[in-house]
């Protein structure tokens, strides 16, 4: 699940919005050589615009990289 950055996973419908938890907890729990930003996909402005922001902040950076699910955080 892991091999593909978050975006592009949630994106694809791989997973879901959600999972950018689990994702966050893997990173900090292995050594993956990049930055969480890079791990999940996201630039350094996406990135804190999540954090500032939350749960609807990271549905429109999903919906602007193409994301047509509509599935909603839980």
């Amino acid at each position: 699940m892991f091999e593909t950055p978050f975006l592009t996973a949630c994106v694809n419908g791989d997973v879901q919005p959600d999972a950018v938890y689990d994702y966050t907890e893997y990173w900090h729990t292995h050594n993956t050589g990049n930055a969480l930003h890079e791990f999940l996909g996201m630039t350094p402005g996406e990135y804190t615009y999540f954090i500032q922001h939350g749960e609807e902040a990271l549905i429109n950076i999903l919906i602007k990289h193409g994301w047509k699910n509509g599935h909603y955080l839980k």
